[in-house]
């Protein structure tokens, strides 16, 4: 049932029945594990059916950068045919998969559907093409935001996107946006004093959606 409902929601329904079906692969892991992968080791994309993780990537010169990830996001999906078309790839980076909390993460082999004989293939190609255009502009979007606005904006920006951000801590918090952790601890502070947000039990989230939307505005004015 996971597989199918996960087909359902990447819009990808010609492959619900299929060998591609059986070729899918669903993972339950447990709070605080952590899954080593390395660019194109594996033609598989990963998809979020519940709980969340934080994905820490490498830089070749020794950088890390962090993104949380949540049900409904999905990754891996260009590497896919990366490592299809150039398989001798070496990759300059690697990343971690955390799990911040339980979860059931879906692989599906998308790398594979090129050799594949599936009715309706190329409308498959097509979405799939789209998928990885979409992750590179989700996954730029997050880098580059860093480097075109402030944190203060960032982390708006964020809880815009989200409605709530969940950490276990202020650290990690400040870890999954990238953040001096002072400084996030001093814009937390100050979005509490002015009734903006709201922190409990490990969630930030909206408290008044009127005093938000004002305060986005005066930061873009």
């Amino acid at each position: 049932m996971i597989k199918e409902e996960t087909l359902s929601k990447l819009n990808l329904e010609e492959l619900i029945g299929t060998t591609f079906e059986e070729m899918m692969e669903v993972r339950k892991i447990s709070a605080g594990e952590v899954i080593v992968e390395k660019a194109c080791d594996k033609l598989k994309a990963c998809f979020i059916s519940q709980g969340s993780i934080q994905m820490v990537t490498y830089t070749i010169d020794g950088k890390e950068f962090y993104r949380y990830l949540f049900p409904g996001d999905i990754f891996g999906v260009t590497n896919c045919f990366i490592g299809k078309i150039k398989k001798d790839l070496s990759p300059d980076y690697g990343t971690d998969i955390r799990i911040r909390e339980d979860s059931v993460l879906v692989y599906l082999p998308l790398g594979k559907i090129m050799d594949m004989e599936v009715e309706g293939k190329e409308e498959v190609l097509k979405k799939l093409l789209l998928m990885t255009v979409e992750e590179k502009v989700k996954e730029s979007s997050h880098f580059l935001g860093k480097a075109v606005y402030s944190d203060e904006e960032f982390i708006i920006k964020a809880l815009e996107r989200i409605g709530i951000i969940k950490a276990v801590n202020t650290r990690e918090l400040a870890m999954g946006l990238n953040m001096n952790l002072r400084n996030l601890q001093r814009l937390l502070n100050k979005l509490e004093k002015l009734e903006i947000i709201a922190r409990e039990g490990g969630k930030i989230s909206i408290k008044d959606f009127k005093k938000f939307d004002e305060y986005r505005k005066s930061l873009e004015e």
